[in-house]
């Protein structure tokens, strides 16, 4: 009987282990995933800006060539 309770500790403590290991994964995953989601949000928002940028660009390189060919 001493060797099923000294197999059954071992199997405990193992389960126990994994157990403790899988909850550590889920927590790192969980948090790469947030920071993920927030660089994919800061991203987008940049995306969003740089092309408001090009536009204005774009403007005001349409006005400055206007502005040369009415001088000409």
């Amino acid at each position: 009987q001493a060797v099923s309770y000294a197999i059954k500790d071992q199997i405990v403590e193992n389960w126990m282990a994994t157990q403790k290991a899988y909850e550590e994964a889920t927590t790192q995953l969980e948090t790469l995933t947030a920071e993920n989601a927030s660089l994919t949000a800061e991203n987008t928002s940049l995306t969003a800006e740089k092309a408001s940028l090009l536009k204005e660009l774009k403007e005001k390189n349409a006005l400055i060539a206007k502005l040369q060919g009415e001088q000409n």
